[in-house]
């Protein structure tokens, strides 16, 4: 009664229940022991190889046995196996009895589908691992005392209880079999050799993971981690649709559990981090973890590419996770790297558990998505989505800003940030203000403005001047341009202050699905003032503003300038800044009859930047002084155009009284600023040469002043830059000056009179 009592009784734990396992395994080593003993005369066990000429002999002419006979059982192990399957029976009383025990060997039995066969062939291999005693007995099977690993063709030995076993054995052995393929064992050895004489161990991984370990292989744990943060859905912000679609999925358990078992999901959109936790609260609903791959990290040299894929599928069937492949946008926008995305979509069509994949930015076009994918667009939050963020964080916060709302509603408006980005951009600006006051970090509005700068991508350095707007500029008081101009430039900023909320607060959305940014053209001559003007509205908004390099953008490749393009487009979308195009005319330009190879290429780079240009959501201005030569179409695009004209007169006044130093530093009477107004038909780049030449002049004559002769030297010395002759009538009371300060300086007095 006892008997049956502890034979019926539950497992307490995993290492109890594989603790019997590996002793019913280790009874059909101990079997195979036994018919060795049987084999071999007593004085030839230990002497492997050095045999008698008597024991030769009686194998020479010994008829008595066939090769498929030697797998036939004895009479003498009779005993021994029908221990093993005595034992075999009682463990499967006890786990009929254990169902709400975590049992290991069980469940990846279930998982792989192994038969009891196969499952033995892994527990003997297992044997090996475990200790050296074990070791020394395959040893001593396989008549080498090196021999620590059992061969496919000694286990084939130990299992077969006759002839007929033995093609069924070596198949479930062979790389092609369930034990291999799903890499729970390793055959040593090269493919061509003979699987018989090929030791079998089992992956270091799954051995870990039957006795208790949760440990990631660590060929695979660079690119893996495990996301078990908790997730509320209602907080994401997503679209109410969205929302629904993802709550609803963990019901398909019951509604079709066939499909739930083949389920993809295919995640789109800007953030990485959003799809992560949409993917976590479809695990939660579905009682698993997340397991996060990160595919363009493995994509990298050094790691074997279809090796980390097969691990890290083999992880998540092991801990019963959901798998989300993340950072395919670094594979599918890499032609070099199509045939991996490729691969990765073949292996995940044959994992038989719900799965997710996030696209990111890229299109899928070109990938052969094979299977029923559930799409799911997750767009960067609307402005309004952005400023209930930035509220949530700003009220979790016990030294918030002050006018929290007001700043919050700012920040939406003028970053389009992802919902990552912006926790980034908060973290940021908290480390800004421990910075500035290591025991007092209160979170100032300067500090969540340059957090959410900092959150520009570095990657846009390779193709882009970061100009740094100056804080303070603005458009009444900086830029000095005709009124009509001036209206314009306001329209301007208006738009780039609404653009982000536009479509959505309008009703546009499905109506105008193209040009959602905001282009500008600025027309004007060399320094008068456009790139001052994109600095200014730059600096309003508080966002960085990106000159574009167009000699390193531009390539001598076929593709490599489109190449840039999109890159550079791409990044600046994520980096939510401003791009300016300076002297756009040698980019943007018309598009000439096709005459030679060049022009047909050339007409491709403005053809891929019509349709980019339309695509991008963000502000570009671009900047020329020769508005004839802008092709036509990218003119119908332009949303905005602001005239930069030479200055007048009275415009020139307020640009010298902005730029010459004041105070103690200024020596010029008004009434000498009011003559070289007049006098000088300059651009406000030509008054700053001017002026720097002057503070120059003065510092080098020890002077602590600029004066108005002073002034009169730099104005000649920027007409000799030009070409220009020094004139009387030019110059009037101011030409002695020039004379001898610049044009003759023999003529220069010794006592200086200015």
């Amino acid at each position: 009664m006892n008997q049956m009592t502890t034979d019926s009784a539950p497992y307490a734990s995993n290492i109890e229940h594989l603790r019997e396992e590996l002793a019913r395994a280790a009874g059909l080593l101990r079997a195979q022991l036994l018919r060795f003993q049987l084999a071999a005369p007593e004085s030839q066990r230990e002497r492997f190889w050095h045999l008698s000429d008597d024991y030769l002999d009686t194998l020479a002419f010994d008829d008595g046995h066939s090769p498929l006979a030697l797998f036939d059982t004895t009479p003498e192990m009779a005993p021994l196996l029908d221990a093993a399957a005595a034992r075999r029976a009682a463990i499967d009383r006890r786990l009929a009895a254990s169902r709400g025990v975590s049992l290991r060997l069980p469940r990846l039995a279930g998982e792989y589908g192994l038969s009891g066969e196969e499952t033995d062939a892994l527990l003997l291999a297992l044997l090996a691992s475990l200790h050296s005693v074990y070791r020394h007995w395959f040893g001593i099977l396989q008549h080498d005392a090196a021999g620590a690993q059992p061969t496919a063709g000694l286990i084939v030995e130990i299992l077969s209880t006759s002839g007929a076993d033995v093609a069924r054995q070596f198949a479930q052995l062979a790389p092609g079999g369930k034990l291999a393929a799903a890499r729970l064992t390793v055959l040593a050895g090269s493919d061509d050799a003979v699987l018989a004489s090929r030791a079998v161990q089992v992956d270091d991984r799954v051995a870990m993971y039957l006795f208790g370990g949760d440990q990631i292989d660590p060929r695979a744990a660079s690119v893996l981690r495990w996301f078990d943060q908790p997730v509320q859905l209602a907080a994401l912000p997503l679209t109410a649709e969205n929302a629904i679609r993802l709550e609803m999925l963990p019901n398909l358990r019951a509604a079709e559990p066939g499909y739930l078992n083949r389920m993809r999901l295919r995640f789109t959109g800007p953030d990485p981090q959003l799809a992560i936790e949409a993917a976590a609260s479809v695990a939660a609903g579905l009682r698993q973890r997340l397991l996060v791959f990160d595919a363009g990290a493995a994509a990298a040299p050094g790691l074997p590419w279809p090796l980390v894929i097969e691990l890290t599928l083999r992880e998540a069937r092991l801990a019963g996770a959901l798998p989300l492949i993340s950072g395919m946008a670094a594979l599918i926008d890499s032609p070099e790297a199509q045939h991996r995305a490729d691969q990765l979509l073949h292996c995940l069509s044959g994992f038989p558990h719900p799965a997710a994949i996030d696209m990111g930015t890229a299109s899928g076009a070109r990938l052969a998505m094979a299977g029923d994918w559930i799409p799911f667009q997750l767009d960067a939050p609307t402005v309004e989505m952005r400023e209930k963020l930035w509220q949530r964080l700003l009220g979790a916060e016990p030294n918030a800003v002050d006018a929290a709302d007001a700043v919050a509603h700012s920040l939406a408006r003028s970053f389009q940030l992802t919902a990552s980005q912006i926790g980034d951009a908060w973290r940021a600006a908290r480390g800004l203000a421990r910075h500035r006051n290591v025991f007092i970090s209160a979170v100032e509005a300067a500090d969540l403005f340059n957090g959410c700068r900092q959150q520009s991508s570095q990657r846009l350095v390779a193709f882009a001047q970061r100009i740094e707007p100056r804080r303070g500029l603005t458009l009444e008081r900086d830029i000095v341009l005709p009124a009509n101009s001036k209206v314009v430039l306001g329209e301007l900023r208006a738009r780039i202050r609404n653009h982000t909320r536009l479509h959505s607060a309008m009703g546009l959305g499905e109506h105008m699905r193209l040009g959602r940014g905001v282009i500008a053209l600025f027309v004007g001559g060399s320094g008068t003032g456009k790139t001052m003007a994109a600095e200014v509205l730059a600096s309003e908004h508080q966002i960085d503003l990106y000159r574009i390099d167009l000699a390193s953008l531009v390539s001598k490749w076929v593709g490599e300038t489109e190449k840039n393009l999109s890159r550079v487009f791409a990044d600046a979308e994520r980096a939510n800044c401003m791009l300016f195009f300076d002297e756009c005319d040698a980019m943007f330009g018309r598009r000439g009859d096709v005459r030679e190879a060049h022009d047909r290429w050339a007409n491709l780079e403005v053809n891929y930047l019509l349709q980019r240009i339309e695509d991008y959501s963000g502000v570009v201005i671009l900047a020329t002084n020769l508005r004839q030569n802008i092709d036509d179409a990218f003119q119908r695009r332009i949303q905005v155009v602001v005239e930069f004209p030479v200055p007048d007169a009275l415009a020139r006044r307020a640009i010298w009284e902005r730029l010459v130093p004041t105070g103690a530093q200024r020596g010029v009477a008004p009434e000498d600023l009011d003559e070289l107004a007049q006098r000088f038909e300059l651009s406000g780049g030509n008054i700053r040469n001017v002026v720097l030449d002057a503070c120059y002049r003065a510092l080098d004559g020890g002077q602590q002043c600029v004066t108005a002769r002073h002034l009169a030297a730099g104005t000649a010395r920027e007409f000799q830059k030009t070409s220009r002759p020094v004139t009387r009538g030019d110059f009037g009371r101011f030409y002695d000056w020039a004379m001898q300060d610049v044009v003759d300086p023999a003529l220069l007095p010794s006592a200086d009179g200015a």
